[in-house]
């Protein structure tokens, strides 16, 4: 069922591929770019500049939410799998800045939540670099770090024979 609502609708939008105004819409170009399948309805839709523009209202306004901590529920609410989520990365400036913003903030809110102890710290820390360019690198650092052979030396302690003494009785042995 799934593969000939395809075909039907794959031909309705070559069909109508060309360039062309919608006065609904502001005069912007509605021309179809891509096409997803939508995992509620089962159906195929098709992807305009206009559609990238009001999901990037749609991302934006989500993130404002506190309760929004994982950047793939936008992805499960709309409906959209993340694969072809980020297929629309490429073809959208707006969708990737929209999308490094929402990161930031994600990450922020989860660091900042683990430094509070609302969250699980090693929870958060787990999947961090998602979110934080700073955190990747500071990671790859300290691993290099602990790698490189000049911080890693043995340390050697000798403990010497204490000498008998009032307050510490001697060890008797099992013989006696």
């Amino acid at each position: 069922m799934l593969a000939r609502a395809k075909d039907t609708k794959r031909s309705k939008i070559s069909q109508n591929n060309t360039a062309k105004k919608d006065n609904k819409s502001s005069g912007k170009d509605t021309r179809v770019i891509d096409e997803y399948i939508d995992m509620f309805y089962f159906m195929h839709k098709p992807v305009t500049e206009t559609f990238l523009e009001m999901l990037c209202e749609k991302y934006s306004k989500w993130i404002k939410s506190t309760d929004s901590l994982i950047f793939t529920e936008f992805l499960e609410h709309e409906g959209i799998p993340r694969s072809t989520f980020y297929k629309w990365l490429k073809l959208s400036d707006l969708l990737a800045t929209t999308h490094d913003f929402v990161l930031m903030t994600l990450g922020n809110r989860r660091e900042r939540g683990a430094l509070k102890k609302e969250y699980d710290a090693g929870t958060v820390a787990k999947v961090q670099g998602f979110y934080s360019d700073i955190w990747v690198s500071e990671s790859q650092r300290i691993s290099k770090l602990n790698k490189d052979e000049e911080f890693h030396q043995n340390i050697e302690v000798t403990i010497s024979k204490v000498p008998p003494s009032d307050l510490v009785p001697l060890k008797k042995s099992q013989d006696e």
